[in-house]
């Protein structure tokens, strides 16, 4: 088994050359199926997993102040958590969070998407990490091993 690593990266690749704003970097991954990631995804290498204790996702609606709701979502046990990520070589090596349709507590906050997240126990980190992408993609289909409920962690 190899070693885990840290490694700083961006949160946030180049887009595609044909963007349209090719200064806008990309943080999510909401199709793996999409040429621009797929390279990456079958390739283990550039798989990656982001610790996380909270997530701040956007709702639905506006505040008393026109912007959008802000909602932070963690584990009832307030334990930290594994994001699925993926990594791309730039001149500034950067990741994005993978990202599956909202569910539980996020969707009833309104919230249209949140971060995959993966299975705590070692084989499914393994399997992201280093396993095939035939398995791999089937982390991705599952549902959501850690239910997270809504919490007032950073006040605006």
């Amino acid at each position: 088994m190899l070693q885990p690593r840290i490694v700083p990266r961006l949160w946030g690749v180049l887009p595609p050359p044909a963007s349209d704003d090719p200064m806008r970097r990309i943080a999510t991954v909401r199709n793996p199926e999409s040429p621009f990631w797929i390279g990456n995804l079958r390739n283990s290498e550039f798989r990656c997993i982001v610790p996380a204790t909270s997530v701040m996702l956007w709702g639905s609606g506006i505040d008393y102040e026109g912007q959008r709701l802000k909602h932070w979502f963690a584990p009832e046990d307030g334990g930290i958590f594994a994001i699925a990520g993926v990594w791309k070589d730039e001149d500034i090596p950067a990741f994005a969070l993978l990202t599956r349709e909202a569910s539980g507590a996020a969707k009833t906050a309104g919230c249209n998407a949140m971060p995959l997240i993966l299975p705590s126990d070692d084989c499914s980190l393994q399997t992201w990490l280093h396993g095939g992408w035939d398995a791999a993609r089937l982390l991705i289909e599952r549902p959501a091993p850690i239910p997270l409920i809504e919490r007032d962690l950073i006040p605006d």
